[in-house]
């Protein structure tokens, strides 16, 4: 069931002590405006989003409260999103695994220790609203709220992840930005990508968005006229709570090889709609409410063999409008971007020497700080992350400023000819090197790479603070420090932030010049004294 006709008068009415259990069989409506059954032992009114696990959340409580409490969880979903809904009963069966209960006032300081603050802050706002709900028969006592009330916060631990530029969790150097880029593009192009996971993640790197903004776009989202190309990204989180499915959106610029991209990719879905769904809808007509990420097999995730969408009777709505019970569910477009993660080939941090760490937070943050650094003003940036208002973007634009003085500092504690920018060694040749004999670890004719792994890095210009870099005795480094110089030159016309990164490895290339200079002088005086 899903509209609102299935709704009947009893069931926006409380529900009555001898009543409640003919109540709880009336179909009910749900924020995202589906319907569902409240007996069932779970809940799942919106097929995009996570389910609710309603049996394990009953089991938690005596059985004389088990109707009431699902009745509060009723009330609770008409204003609340369903995957908090979700996650507030995965709290409730976490509780009964530890043997402890929300409802006992002696578990609580049990239960805050073993939650984090806002998992204990979902289940406290519940309780307090439950008891709030005066027409239900039973309900959490004064007592037990006040104990809530009462109950201080664990404070938040740890630092944050974007203003300490954390190597794990934090935004992407410039450096390991490029790298991933070239590295998804170069699976795309071997056939290791499909074409619907690579525009998705050309979308999270462009514009850092989160996957429920994503989750809803469909190809009518993505426009050009006589102004340039352009793309809508819908507004899928609001403090005010109204920005439901596709109800408000954000405009970006859209770059013509992006757009290029995107037409390609809708192009292939639109003839696969004709291959697979003949006569089933007008698809020329329809293609706009296509989501550009599909539901494509019910309970199923993506994987090769799937069609092109979830064979349904809802297709032929498509030609009218956009339908969210045939978008992707989000956990799937969570799921892509942790196979990025786990890919065994993913590209080396120029920072840690390991294979870069890949979530979707560090994506947004990344594009948080990248446009601070670029000098965009709080009210851009906020825009630019489809936020709401401008209160939790000053972050990027502190973390801006904290990067350029932690690396102005460090070039003036450690004077440029001494710093030791270069940890690598230097060899006379080629035989000489470990991996010499390796074709794919020669680096044009300037050095032979010592690592065993592809670091996707923009050799040879990163090449040179690295450690298992091993530059050749008699290569032209005056002709990459060049280029490294002219490189930061430009950046500084627009980003000096960004231009400053360029100093260490400018300073690791000149210290190869300097050591160069000195074993060849050394050469040339031992062979004078030999003659």
């Amino acid at each position: 069931m899903n509209t609102f006709t299935d709704i009947t008068a009893a069931s926006l009415q409380a529900p009555e002590e001898e009543a409640i259990h003919a109540w709880l069989n009336l179909p009910q409506l749900a924020k995202s405006g589906h319907t569902y059954i409240p007996s069932a032992d779970t809940w799942r009114p919106d097929n995009t989003q996570p389910t609710i696990n309603v049996r394990a959340t009953m089991l938690l409580v005596p059985e004389a409260w088990q109707n009431w409490l699902v009745a509060a969880l009723v009330y609770r979903l008409r204003e609340r999103k369903q995957n908090t809904m979700a996650e507030l009963a995965s709290l409730f069966k976490r509780c009964g695994e530890e043997g402890l209960s929300p409802l006992v006032e002696s578990d609580l300081l049990a239960i805050r220790e073993r939650f984090r603050p806002t998992e204990f802050g979902i289940l406290a706002n519940f309780i307090t609203f439950w008891h709030g709900c005066d027409e239900l028969a039973l309900r959490p006592s004064d007592d037990l709220i006040d104990a809530y009330a009462n109950m201080p916060r664990k404070k938040k631990t740890g630092r944050c992840p974007v203003a300490s530029l954390d190597p794990i969790k934090g935004p992407f150097t410039p450096y390991e930005e490029e790298a991933l880029f070239h590295w998804v593009c170069e699976l795309y192009v071997a056939d290791r990508l499909p074409l619907v996971r690579f525009a998705y993640m050309r979308l999270i790197f462009t514009y850092g968005a989160r996957n429920v903004n994503f989750q809803q776009m469909v190809f009518g989202d993505i426009q050009r006229d006589e102004k340039g190309a352009k793309i809508q990204i819908p507004k899928a989180k609001s403090r005010n709570g109204h920005a439901g499915f596709r109800h408000e959106f954000h405009g970006f610029c859209l770059s013509q090889e992006f757009y290029q991209l995107l037409a390609a990719y809708k192009r292939n879905v639109l003839e696969r709609l004709k291959q697979e769904y003949p006569g089933r809808a007008d698809w020329d007509l329809a293609i706009n409410n296509v989501p550009l990420f599909r539901r494509v097999r019910h309970g199923k995730e993506f994987d090769g063999s799937d069609p092109v969408i979830v064979d349904s009777d809802r297709l032929k709505g498509l030609e009218v409008e956009p339908d969210s019970q045939l978008h992707a569910p989000v956990r799937s477009l969570r799921g892509w971007v942790l196979a990025f993660a786990a890919a065994d080939d993913r590209p080396i941090s120029e920072r840690t020497r390991k294979k870069i760490h890949i979530n979707p937070h560090r994506f947004r943050y990344s594009v948080g700080t990248d446009m601070a650094r670029e000098g965009y003003s709080k009210y851009a940036i906020a825009a630019g992350l489809t936020q709401k208002d401008s209160r939790s973007v000053g972050k990027y634009i502190k973390t801006s400023l904290q990067m350029a003085k932690r690396i102005d500092a460090k070039l003036k504690d450690e004077l440029a000819p001494m710093l030791n920018a270069f940890n690598g060694t230097i060899v006379s040749d080629r035989q000489a090197a470990y991996n010499g004999e390796r074709a794919d670890r020669q680096i044009e004719d300037l050095a032979v790479c010592g690592s065993d792994s592809q670091c996707h890095l923009d050799a040879p210009l990163t090449c040179y603070p690295c450690a298992k870099f091993q530059p050749l005795l008699h290569g032209d480094h005056q002709r990459v420090l060049e280029e490294l110089e002219l490189r930061q030159a430009m950046a500084f016309g627009g980003d000096q932030n960004t231009a400053q990164v360029y100093d260490r490895a400018i300073l690791a290339c000149r210290r190869v010049i300097h050591d160069c200079q000195q074993l060849l002088s050394r050469q040339s005086s031992q062979e004078g004294v030999d003659s």
